[in-house]
């Protein structure tokens, strides 16, 4: 493979050779191709002479600032490709300047003839290379691993599939509190409270079904007054006597913790008002 690449680059460095052979001018062909083209959209720039090589030049519209002392201008195009842009070049007109003259050197064909003028020279046939001496270098030595190979890549976290189907939920950027203290953002080591030796804090969950359970309390404090005072007012309430027993039919209630409906009248004949009128 390295033979094969310096045979390419002998080649290409010839090739360069006789090119430079056929060229005429100051510069490359295609960098004066790319200058002509500039020269061309210059005609819709008019410059106006600020003095000391410092010109304003309107195009379609905009305004641009030209330092032809520093080859610099507003549009940041000369001075990124080392080429005059077409807001220069019409300044270089008005100062009646070649353009051609203010390329960058980089793109002169004597530049150009010196890069590709050395040869690479060619190398002999392995077999009449010199021995040295040297001792051979050898590839690394293998070391079997233990275990079966794995055929599968490492997945990546958000890749992994679960076991009920989808994708598994990482726990990346879920905050992690300290069962001492209770509070985020810091580990066992980095625990004032437990340095301190002050007792550990409550869990956090027992804490939350604690405060339901008191407020539900506070919510309802009605119903016991209630029932409270129901009872004392039956306490008070003088019995029926026999008489308006049989008189009037008996209406029994079932209480409001059961949630029962109201039961009707009892039947004459029923074996709970036989048992009562004996």
């Amino acid at each position: 493979m390295i033979d094969k690449i310096k045979s390419q680059l002998s080649s290409r460095h010839y090739s360069k050779q006789q090119e430079i052979k056929k060229w005429d001018g100051p510069i490359c062909p295609k960098i004066k191709k790319r200058l002509l083209k500039h020269i061309e959209w210059s005609s819709n720039c008019y410059p106006t002479n600020a003095g000391e090589g410092i010109f304003l030049v309107t195009s379609h519209g905009r305004d641009y600032i030209v330092e032809l002392q520093m080859k610099a201008c507003t549009c940041r195009r000369w001075q990124l490709t080392g080429i005059p842009c077409p807001h220069s070049i019409s300044c270089y007109r008005d100062e009646l300047i070649d353009p051609e003259e203010m390329v960058h050197k980089c793109y002169a064909l004597c530049n150009f003839s010196k890069a590709y003028a050395r040869i690479i020279m060619p190398c002999k046939d392995k077999r009449e290379w010199q021995k040295m001496g040297g001792c051979l270098i050898k590839p690394p030595l293998y070391e079997n691993k233990r275990g079966r190979k794995a055929k599968n890549r490492r997945m990546q976290p958000e890749e992994v599939i679960a076991r009920q189907g989808g994708k598994k939920i990482t726990r990346h950027g879920t905050i992690i509190h300290r069962s001492h203290c209770n509070n985020p953002e810091h580990n066992k080591k980095g625990c004032s409270a437990f340095k301190q030796g002050l007792p550990a804090a409550k869990p956090m969950q027992k804490q939350m079904r604690k405060r339901s359970r008191t407020t539900f309390e506070e919510e309802d404090p009605q119903p016991t007054m209630s029932r409270q005072n129901e009872a004392t007012t039956e306490q008070q309430a003088p019995g029926p006597s026999m008489t308006q027993v049989n008189e009037e039919p008996v209406v029994t209630q079932v209480t409001q913790e059961h949630d029962m409906p109201l039961i009707g009248v009892l039947h004459p004949h029923s074996m709970m008002e036989i048992m009562r009128n004996e």
